[in-house]
């Protein structure tokens, strides 16, 4: 990942990574400076790593932490399973921890899950679940937003002084851009 960063970087490319942040510190701290934006899967509390994943969660939350002191752009996702992930102790836990590790404005992304693989006998997640969800991060987080589903409020952009909607979105589409020198008017 470092030598392609690296290539990328010479023909002023920008580096994004897509991880489950289960990263050794050493190597990531090597890499940060390389990298422009990361998107962690944070899967849930202590209790569902263990359980659901047979991982460990501090690796990953030292991961974050990594990642934000290195000035990398940071947003999370968090996949809801019904039943496993998706209780309201465990959202509130993981918009606590984000918020007093990593700030109020690091993106938070809730998405639906839907039967795969090993987990083709649990439900997907109802839109319900996942506006309960983004309404716990609200409380604390500016940009809390929701996914695999379409919800045209999950999905928009507000402003966390004025709460106007700057940036509002239909799938991977922006369809209305407010924003002005990148600010909110």
């Amino acid at each position: 990942v470092q030598d392609i960063a690296r290539i990328a970087r010479t023909k002023k490319q920008r580096n994004v990574l897509v991880s489950n942040g289960f990263t050794n510190p050493e190597p990531l701290k090597k890499l940060a400076h390389l990298i422009d934006a990361v998107n962690i899967d944070l899967k849930g509390d202590k209790q569902f790593y263990e359980k659901v994943t047979g991982a460990w969660i501090e690796p990953v939350l030292e991961s974050l932490k990594i990642y934000k002191k290195q000035g990398v752009w940071l947003e999370i996702t968090n996949l809801l399973i019904p039943g496993l992930n998706d209780s309201k102790d465990q959202i509130e836990w993981l918009v606590d921890w984000i918020e007093k590790n990593l700030g109020k404005d690091v993106p938070v992304n809730f998405s639906a899950f839907w039967p795969t693989y090993k987990l083709q006998d649990i439900p997907s997640t109802s839109i319900k679940t996942l506006r309960m969800a983004r309404k716990i991060g609200m409380k604390k987080l500016n940009y809390v937003y929701t996914g695999n589903l379409p919800d045209d409020e999950g999905n928009t952009t507000y402003c966390p002084s004025c709460s106007k909607a700057v940036i509002k979105r239909k799938g991977f589409n922006v369809i209305e851009n407010n924003l002005k020198d990148g600010k909110c008017d």
